[in-house]
Order: C-alpha cells, then structure tokens, then sequence
C-alpha cells in the first residue's frame, strides 16, 4: 500500500542519464550472444557515482550502470565505443540498497578501441552490476555486447588433455597459450606443417563421439578480430583416449576474422597464405554415429587470444542428459516449497557427478546429490535452476530452467492522492509511503533530474512543465509497489512596463524598466522608438525591477522632448520560454 501526501519548497538538479545510478539500472534482459545495435548506449550527463572509481578507472567519471541475471556460470562483456573512445568497465556483485563488490575491472587506456571483460564462476539467477564510463570523465556512445554460457572442462594444448564435448553448446575459450608438453602435434595436417618449424603455436584440442549422424558445421571468431586462426579436423581411429587419426579438414589459410566449416564452401584444405580462392572456410563433414572425432585449434597469432565456437549442421554429439521437471508450475510463492523431479540420464555411461545451482537466496542453494529435491526461495523475481552433469568420459553438460517467484502477502494494494496544481517557479514536498512484506524499504523516484534523495521517502519536486512523478518502492524481499502522481503547473507570467515615467531626477520614476517577480529570468532586450521608428535607446540583459539598467530619458547625451515613444522588450522566464512585449511610454518632465 503506498500513500502520497503533499506537503510544500526547493532547487531542481541537473537532468541526469536514467541507468546514473547502482539502483536505477538499466536491465539486460537478453544475455546469451546478444549486441545491442550501434551506439545505442551513452553516457551524456551522467554524474560521478557515490561508490568512488573502480579500481582500474582513471577516476569517478560519467559512470552508468546496467544489470543482468546470470543464466551460466561464465560471461564475457564487450564494450564497443562509439564516439566513447575509451572505455573503461566493471563487474559487480552485490545489492545497490546495500554492499557491492568489484569482481573484474578492465581498462584500455593506452590503446582505445573495443574493450572485453571477462568473469567465471558466476552463480546463475543472480542479479549482476555491470558499470561503464570513459576515460577521464569523457562522454559518448557505446555498444555492449554480452555472452554468458556454461564452458566445458578447459581444454589443453596436448591431444592427450582435449576437452570431452558433450553437445553442440556454444561457448568461448579465453586464452590459447602455447603448445602444450607433445610439440608439432599439426605434423600430420599438411596445409599446417611446413616440414622445419614446430607447426604447432597456440593451440587447444577438443573431442567428442557422434550420436546422431549428420553434418557438422562450426564458425570460429577470433576474440582478436585481427588474429589468425587455423584448425584441423580428425576422425579418431578407435575409442577417445587414442592419438591415431585420419585427417578429414585443414584450414591454415591467413584471411582474417572467422573461420570454420559452412554450407556452401568445397574446399577441404586450404594452405597458407590468402591467396585468390581462399576464403577462410573450408567444406562441412559428414560424422558418422559412433564413431570419435578430434578438432585442433591454433592461433598462429602471437598474443595467445581465445576464440568463440559456435556448431551446426544435423548431427549431434553423445553425451549424459541434464534433465529435470519442476513440480505443479513454474510460478510459486516467496518461501513456498517447490518440488524438482531429477530426470538426468546418461545411456552410454555413467554420471559421475551432479550439480545444483538454485540461487543465492534459494534453500538450498546449492546441492551434489542426484536425485528429486525440494527447495524454496526467500525473494520475489525470476529465478533459474541448474543441473550441470559430468560423464565418466569426462564431459560436462548443463541444463537451466526458470521459475518466477511472487509476493504473495496482502500488503500489496496502492492508494493515492489525488494529483496537484503549482504556480510557475513553486515547489511541492510529496511523501511516500509503502507496506510491503518487509520492512527495509528503498524508494526509487523518477524522473531522477527532478529528485534530491533517491531512496528517502520523501522529496521536494521543483518543475516547470506538467509534469508526472513516479515513485517505486523495493523492500528487502524485492517485493514492490508502485504508483504515480501528475503535477499541473499553473504558468504566469507577471511583468509590468509602466506607461509614463518622468527622467527628472527627482530619484521617483526617474528610468524606465520592465518590473516582476523571481519568474522573470532576465529582459533580454529593452528597445525605445520614437515616433518616426529611429531606435533612441537599446539595453541588453537587463535584470528587471533595477531601475538603474533602465531608460534615462536621454538620446545620444541630451534629454529627449516629452513626447510618445515605442519600447520593444525581449522577457525570458525561469522556465526557458521567452515572449516578446510591446507597447508606448509617456516621457513627462
């Protein structure tokens, strides 16, 4: 239940970016191989956050903030400015209302352009800060780019240490960096091996055994769009521990950015170099069920960068089923006990090992033991639950479903005031007041230029245009309320030009002026005409109600005759709006 009340006097602050705050931010929904569109994201009048820099910023800058859910355990965050030629980016966790804390930082300073932050280790279903700004306090346009997967157990740089893939899941290797304790493993791939040179740089090594046969396609992107990539594609000749292969693709051609296999391309190899014909792409392979495949991966470029792989075509790779069922429905009460019926399965082996991942407010929050659970959450929100299953061949797969949780109390009805009309240049004290589930209560207000004090139940609200007044209040439930309230503003204008005034120098009515109250900003211009339209007087940026910035009664020096004359005045308000006035002055002497 959320009461206003109108109370009545105050100063209005500098318009501010909506996502400025920790606790305004701007919500990510999409977090799986998402980009926003070019320049979509800014930092414009943003202002320096209360938490002080990060620790790699240059310093508390134009910082504004975005929030996601984890859905994996794994995410990368790219950074793509626009005319915001530096960025600089963090990662937090943690509740605005409470304690945050900083998990990554990354900077480019030196070198400008995109910017990429990376962070395992994430708890799905939790709610993460990312912050961004530019160097020294600069402003400007920016995209971001997020991607936030489950990876597989981390492969090595020797056949003998490949990952085991269960699936065609996409995900990212961070860092390739050298070639592992067997060197020139690529002696065997002829468009690789040159014959003197250990072939082999930076290299991983990935395998896997085909359930459904099918086509296999793969697209493979530099996480250094400049470097180098090249591969060779095996068929294993016998179980996945064995090292005999039979070469099926090689790519080594030096055309940069992606790579892979597609439909569309015939060549199986393609050399060095990026000669006429090469494109980077090479024919897609047909697997067959049952039998082990072996996929190299080298860098060719020093630096030792990562890639991102992402897998096509029919086919599909072996592996255990993470599966479960959620009980009754996918929408449930805070508290409320949920049941979880474990479908898990691995035909082909077995299950060495089972992991739960219900949330950091859940009860439990985590779990190791395969079987039904039954569990419950504490706060309102959507939530995920995830099983990640390990095969005795040394694969991993993971599943994630969702479940939203609601505040079922009965605190949750809205009453209001009804809405207020000021005068132009007023202000209104309005009082918010929530009953919600618990009782740690933040109020956010918008539009946040207009407030003084976010998260205080009440402020003063200074505005010259109609304008409407939103206020959502969050306990410690994340259980909320929400209502509005509409501010008319009455707008006069009180200015006065008198229609006689006698320059005598008698010290009453001796200059002649525009007069009025604290709305009027400034008389821009105050122009006198006399009968004939020749101009005797011009005055610019006059305060009104000064007599002094006013008319003498003189034209060039000498005291005009009395007589009728014309003025012309510029009036701008404290609203921004300017109208023009006219009209004659009596001199009398």
């Amino acid at each position: 239940m959320l009461y206003f009340l109108l109370l009545g006097n105050c100063h209005i602050l500098k318009a501010q970016a909506i996502n400025d705050d920790c606790f305004s931010a701007t919500e990510l929904t999409n977090v799986r191989s998402w980009c926003s569109s070019n320049g979509f994201f800014n930092n414009f009048s943003a202002t320096p956050s209360g938490y002080g820099p990060a620790t790699c910023f240059s310093s508390s800058g134009h910082d504004v903030w975005f929030s996601f859910t984890a859905i994996a355990t794994d995410i990368t965050i790219l950074v793509k400015p626009g005319s915001l030629q530096k960025p600089e980016i963090a990662l937090y966790a943690g509740i605005c209302q409470g304690t945050i804390g900083e998990l990554n930082c990354k900077s480019n300073l030196v070198t400008g352009g995109a910017l990429e932050l990376y962070k395992g280790g994430l708890f799905p279903g939790t709610v993460y800060l990312i912050r961004v700004q530019g160097e020294d306090a600069s402003e400007g346009t920016f995209d971001l780019c997020l991607d936030n997967y489950f990876p597989p157990v981390k492969p090595g740089s020797d056949i003998i240490t490949a990952s085991v893939l269960c699936d065609k899941s996409s995900f990212i290797v961070q860092n390739v960096t050298g070639s592992g304790s067997v060197p020139n493993e690529f002696k065997d791939a002829p468009c690789l091996a040159d014959g003197f040179t250990n072939s082999e740089t930076n290299s991983t090594w990935f395998k896997w055994t085909c359930k459904d046969a099918g086509s296999l396609t793969f697209v493979l992107t530099p996480l250094n769009a400049p470097d180098d990539l090249d591969f060779a594609l095996y068929e294993l000749n016998g179980d996945l521990n064995t090292t005999n292969r039979t070469l099926l693709r090689c790519e080594a051609a030096s055309c940069k950015g992606q790579t892979g296999l597609k439909e569309g391309a015939t060549d199986i190899s393609e050399p060095p170099n990026c000669d006429k014909g090469q494109d980077n792409w090479l024919a897609p392979v047909q697997l067959e069920a049952g039998k082990n495949y072996l996929l190299g991966i080298n860098n060719f470029t020093i630096g030792g960068n990562g890639f991102r792989i992402e897998f096509g075509g029919t086919s599909t790779f072996e592996g255990p089923v993470a599966d479960f069922e959620i009980l009754s429905d996918t929408v449930f009460c805070r508290e409320e006990q949920i049941g979880i019926k474990d479908l898990s399965h691995n035909s082909t082996g077995t299950i060495e090992k089972i992991q739960w991942i219900f949330g950091q407010d859940a009860t439990p929050s985590i779990d190791s033991i395969q079987g039904d659970k039954t569990i419950s959450y504490l706060k309102r929100g959507q939530k995920f639950i995830v099983q990640t299953v390990t095969s005795d061949k040394g694969c991993v797969v993971s599943t994630i479903k969702p479940v939203e949780i609601q505040c079922c109390g009965p605190l949750h009805e809205m009453n209001l005031y009804s809405d207020t009309t000021i005068t132009l240049g007023d202000s209104v004290d309005l009082h918010a007041e929530a009953f919600l589930e618990g009782n740690q209560i933040f109020y956010f207000w918008e539009p946040p230029g207009l407030i003084q004090c976010q998260g205080c139940p009440a402020n003063n609200i200074k505005t010259f245009h109609d304008q409407v007044i939103v206020v959502k209040a969050t306990d410690q439930y994340n259980c909320e309320a929400k209502d509005s309230i509409q501010i008319r503003v009455d707008v006069k204008r009180p200015i006065f030009f008198p229609n006689v005034f006698s320059p005598n120098y008698d010290g009453i009515n001796d200059r002649f002026t525009g007069y009025g109250n604290f709305v009027v900003r400034t008389i821009d211009y105050l122009r006198i005409f006399n009968r004939w339209g020749a101009l005797v007087w011009e005055g610019r940026n006059i305060p009104a109600n000064d007599e002094k910035y006013g008319w003498d009664g003189t034209f060039k020096g000498r005291e005009v005759n009395p007589d009728v004359y014309v003025y012309i005045a510029k009036v701008t308000f404290i609203d921004d709006q300017s109208f023009i006035y006219e009209g004659s002055i009596t001199v009398v002497r």
